[in-house]
Parts: C-alpha cells; sequence; structure tokens
C-alpha cells in the first residue's frame, strides 16, 4: 500500500502501536493515488503532550521535489464517533506534506526563470 510503513519508539506501548496500525489503512484513504510512493513513520507522541497520541511524519521524493512533513493525531480523534476528527488530523499532515513539495517546485520554477537566456 505504502512505499514504507515504519512504527518507532513503541516499545511497552502495544496498545498505542496498535491504534497505528489500525490508521494505517485510514491514512491510504486519505492519501490515495499518491500511497506507493509515500513512506510513512508513526510514533507515540512525547509523554508530556496530553492532547497528542500519535505523531506521523509523511515523505515523499518525487522527480522535481523531495519533502516531509509532521502531525499529530489527536487523543479525541481516536475515540469512538470522531472518525471525522480523525480523517481531519490525517488530512492536516498530508496537505502540510504537499505544501512542502508545492514550495519546493516553486523554487525551482523561481531559480529557473532567474537563469539567464542563450540565444
Amino acid at each position: 500500500m505504502f512505499k514504507s510503513v515504519e512504527y518507532a519508539g513503541f516499545d511497552g506501548r502495544p496498545e498505542l502501536r496498535a491504534k497505528a496500525e489500525r490508521l494505517t489503512p485510514v491514512l491510504g484513504e486519505v492519501v490515495k493515488a499518491w500511497r506507493d510512493q509515500v513512506e510513512v513513520t508513526w510514533r507515540p507522541a512525547p509523554p508530556e503532550d496530553s492532547r497528542t497520541a500519535l505523531e506521523l511524519t509523511l515523505s515523499l521524493a518525487l522527480w522535481n521535489a523531495a519533502g516531509s512533513a509532521t502531525g499529530a493525531v489527536r487523543r479525541k480523534a481516536l475515540e469512538p464517533g470522531e472518525e471525522g476528527d480523525l480523517r481531519s488530523d490525517l488530512r492536516w499532515v498530508w496537505m502540510d506534506l504537499l505544501a512542502v513539495l508545492s514550495d519546493r517546485q516553486m523554487e525551482r520554477l523561481d531559480e529557473y526563470l532567474r537563469e539567464p537566456l542563450e540565444a
């Protein structure tokens, strides 16, 4: 489904890893056509962060740009009946990655346009 999926730092937290594993197919529904090119890393949120359950990093390398974005899955979004919040959290990370890639592509375009023309 994805280029790769990593579950990092879940030692001693099997219930949280199981949640991340269950979220991976949901993330696939958000990413859709790009799934096989995206690298996914799930991590538990830092213990001092009471609002966040998981950290999600998405990475994508295209022929003309590469980048990654990290975001949070809130504890609230993992509760039953909160599927809308969950999809929203996942969508924000995906949109952040797309914004990074777009910025990189625009930088390349600007560089190209600044190159002197040869006659």
